[in-house]
């Protein structure tokens, strides 16, 4: 099993898992192992600090919580301290409990398991003057059944979880199944297939991820998926800085914009081509999820 050798940034992973949790948050909430009667998407924005976490879904009933979501795909330090920040941010903003859920999506990003789940703050005589408490997901442990036992919104993890009972391709090949007899749009199906090819590359050579995804039809139908392998771009998405940061961000707007707003036509994509600076696409990348239109995404303050 060809596995990725470079370590690679969180984008575009980062808004690939937002858009799933955006998909369907109850299914979310299940696989985390809450039950919600009532419940909404909130606003991940953190704006005292600057910063956004990243899936925060509000319940409402039966009892008031907020779960806040941390993706992340690479090895940091100081990782769990950012989880607290966030936790009391949010806390400070809904006003009501909330539980953070960390979600690993590789060994890689904490090799000795050093995220136990708990993090302490001492004083300088050593004293435990904070006790924090988060939950951790090691996806690479979670067996692929349990995903395939989940909502769609989860399927394009199943890549990314425990398959050592089966294959790469056979996960794929079921995964094309599901959707074809599940019940969603296929705008849908492309979204979610196309997601799990660019969440596959934090673990698959580029090459490997193109032959386990040819000929699977959510991929033939993805318009924007076409148009990337057309111009050769393909590798960008996957592997992100290979072939530059700017290009690659560029190749991740147009493949998750098409899953949104429709397949960009040549003046979409000429103008997306155009934008040679890392922190304005950046800037528009964040706005995928709020954005309504190719036009409204684009009209970003630059």
């Amino acid at each position: 099993m060809a596995r990725a050798k470079k370590t690679l940034p969180n984008k575009p992973f980062d808004a690939t898992t937002k858009i799933l949790v955006e998909t369907n948050p109850k299914e979310w909430l299940e696989f985390l192992g809450f039950q919600a009667t009532e419940y909404e998407l909130v606003s991940a924005d953190l704006s005292t600090v600057t910063t956004d976490a990243d899936r925060i879904i509000k319940v409402k009933k039966p009892k008031p919580f907020v779960l806040h979501q941390e993706f992340q795909a690479s090895h940091e330090r100081r990782f769990p301290d950012r989880c607290l920040r966030y936790n009391v941010l949010t806390e400070e903003k809904h006003k009501i409990p909330v539980h953070t859920a960390a979600i690993l999506l590789r060994r890689s990003v904490d090799p000795k398991g050093k995220f136990t789940g708990y993090l302490e703050r001492k004083d300088a005589e050593g004293n435990i003057y904070l006790t924090f408490k988060y939950q951790v997901i090691r996806l690479w442990e979670i067996p692929v059944e349990a995903i395939f036992a989940g909502g769609l919104a989860l399927l394009p993890l199943a890549l990314l979880s425990d398959i050592s009972a089966t294959t790469p391709e056979t996960v794929v090949r079921e995964m094309e199944a599901r959707l074809e007899q599940s019940s969603v749009p296929q705008e849908s199906q492309n979204l979610l297939m196309t997601s799990a090819f660019i969440l596959a590359g934090l673990t698959y050579e580029a090459e490997t991820i193109e032959r386990l995804f040819q000929g699977v039809r959510q991929m033939k139908e993805s318009s924007t998926y076409q148009l990337i392998l057309k111009e050769g771009r393909a590798e960008g998405v996957v592997q992100g800085e290979a072939v530059g940061q700017v290009q690659g961000a560029q190749n991740f707007l147009l493949l998750i914009g098409g899953g949104r707003f429709g397949v960009p036509n040549a003046e979409i994509t000429q103008r997306v081509q155009a934008i040679n600076s890392i922190e304005t696409l950046e800037a528009i990348g964040k706005r995928l999820l709020v954005a309504e239109s190719w036009a409204e995404l684009l009209a970003t303050p630059q």
